[in-house]
Parts: C-alpha cells; sequence; structure tokens
C-alpha cells in the first residue's frame, strides 16, 4: 500500500481505496484486523497512467491466473505475497436499455471466461446463464475473451454519465451503480502509519455496501469481505 500510494502520488495517478480497505481505514484507520487482501478503484484513465509507469516501479499486474480472471492483481516483483486487485470504474450509460445490455454483455462475458463454475448462491436463471455462457466460452481463447470483455466495459466513456459501475467486480457487484458524485474527488485518509487515497462520498459508499459499518461483526462472523469463488 505504501509503494503504491508514493507512485500514484509522483506520477498524478487518481485513485481510492475501496471495500474492506476503505471500511478499514475509516473504522480501524488501518487494516482489518480479520481481512487478508487490499483492493483500490481506479477509473479507466489512471488504470492505463497505472500500467504505463509499472515497469520501471518495481510492481507487476498479473492477468488470467487461476484466481484472477477477470480483474489485474498487483504485485510486488520482490515479495510475492504483496498483492492488491485493481477494480476499474468505468461509465455506465444514461439510456436504460444501454445500461442493462452493457451489464449483461459483461455478465456473459463473465461466464465465458470461468473456469470450474460454483452454481451455489445463484437463482435457477442465474445458474442457468452461467451454465450455458460457461461451455460457450470453451469455443474461444482467454485472449478474445479478454479483449471483449474490455471493449464492452469502455462502453459509454465517449460521454459524461451520472453512474458509475466497477466493470471489473465480480458476478453481483455488476449491478451496483455508483452516482458520479461520489467519486468525483478524493481526500486523504490514515492508514496505519500512512495516508491513502478515498472517494470523497466513502460515508454514502460504505453505507450503501455495508449500512451500519462503523458497528464491527459478531467475533463469529469476523471473516474476509471477499468472495473469492465468484471470480472463477
Amino acid at each position: 500500500m505504501k509503494k503504491f500510494d508514493a507512485l500514484c502520488q509522483q506520477e498524478g495517478i487518481a485513485y481510492t481505496v475501496s471495500s474492506g480497505t476503505l471500511l478499514g481505514t475509516v473504522r480501524h484507520k488501518g487494516f482489518i484486523p480479520w481481512d487478508d487482501d487490499l483492493d483500490v478503484w481506479l477509473s479507466r484513465k489512471s488504470y492505463e497512467q497505472l500500467l504505463a509507469c509499472l515497469p520501471t516501479n518495481g510492481m507487476s499486474v498479473e492477468r488470467n491466473t487461476e484466481q484472477a480472471l477477470w480483474i489485474d492483481r498487483l504485485r510486488l516483483e520482490d515479495d510475492a505475497n504483496a498483492t492488491m486487485d485493481l477494480f476499474i470504474l468505468d461509465n455506465l450509460p444514461d439510456n436504460l436499455l444501454a445500461a442493462k445490455l452493457k451489464v449483461l454483455m459483461l455478465k456473459v462475458l463473465q461466464g465465458m471466461m470461468k473456469r470450474r463454475p460454483d452454481y451455489s448462491g445463484y437463482s435457477f436463471v442465474n445458474k442457468v446463464l452461467v451454465f450455458s455462457t460457461y461451455n460457450m466460452g470453451r469455443l474461444f481463447s482467454r485472449n478474445r475473451k479478454m479483449s471483449w470483455y474490455h471493449g464492452v466495459s469502455k462502453w459509454g466513456n465517449d460521454k459524461d454519465t451520472k453512474y458509475k459501475i466497477l466493470v471489473n467486480d465480480r458476478y453481483s457487484g455488476l449491478t451496483i451503480k455508483y452516482p458520479k458524485r461520489i467519486v468525483a474527488s478524493f481526500v486523504r485518509l490514515p492508514f496505519e502509519n500512512i495516508e491513502v487515497s478515498a472517494l470523497v462520498g466513502w460515508d454514502e459508499y460504505l453505507t450503501m455496501i455495508y449500512g451500519d459499518y462503523m458497528t464491527p461483526p459478531r467475533q463469529e462472523e469476523r471473516s474476509p469481505l471477499h468472495i473469492k469463488e465468484d471470480y472463477v
């Protein structure tokens, strides 16, 4: 986190900590003791800026691995265990039909990229969709599917829109719309012994995702906040 933040500050790359990392920043002033990863959001522009300067800064991005099918995982080259998940914010078209089509296409492509679908937790309709798209995806190369995925992700980026979505979030997260205003600017917040960047609407975001986010869960519910199975 320290190395990533320093690079972003140096290169003028806007980002925000997110999910459990943002929750930890606000509630614990650092890591949530029972969480086990780091999550950040970047706009498409910031994401491309970051990729351009990684090779000379001791970091690299993993794609298409067993654990990260359509997300990018940032890794320190001198520490194989130090990773961070990068989530990309793209525009959601204002036109309702176009917005629904974009989300549907991303879901279809996620199904096509899965390597070992886990159908538990899905509704009957979604089980049928995942099963069908998984088998359809076996007809195409991973590079071809990833190229399609990034192409669909950028739909709507040619004009300003009211909402954004995390285009490489897990299946269930693709339907969450984030008002543009909450990611319009960023603030600096304490995190362990450094400061990190957070979206200006962090309170609205955390309430949307976690409800009463300042009250820690019961002891037996303290486990990592992400669902790895959704990505494979």
